[in-house]
């Protein structure tokens, strides 16, 4: 039997910026601009080509969710976190989730709340 694997065309992150300051404001334009930022420090007109989707964008939360081709997630992923300031404010960005499949970001163990009857001591 012969399986034929292939790479995923697209790689999803679900990351979360966060400021040093709680109240600044960020926007969809905010998000894109420090992607490129982030993408053209760290690889120069190389990386400030690569193509970054941002599919959503919480600015309650600052969570977002990128798509990146597969063979630039390494390059996104260490831009973002090697990102350290915007327009002198102190930021992060945090890669909370990544997945070649979209849906798998919809659940996370991780933020399930358990009622205190389910708690098993």
């Amino acid at each position: 039997m012969k399986r034929v694997l292939q790479q995923p065309r697209f790689w999803y992150l679900r990351t979360q910026l966060e400021f040093e300051e709680k109240n600044l404001e960020v926007t969809d334009v905010v998000i894109r601009t420090m992607i490129m930022r982030a993408l053209t420090t760290l690889h120069g007109q190389v990386g400030s080509s690569l193509d970054v989707d941002v599919l959503k964008h919480d600015a309650a939360t600052g969570v977002s969710i990128l798509r990146v081709s597969s063979e630039s997630v390494v390059r996104l992923w260490s831009s973002l976190t090697l990102l350290g300031e915007y327009d002198g404010h102190r930021s992060r960005f945090v890669v909370k989730q990544s997945s070649p499949f979209l849906m798998s970001l919809a659940l996370n163990s991780r933020d399930f709340a358990l009622k205190n009857e389910e708690v098993v001591t």
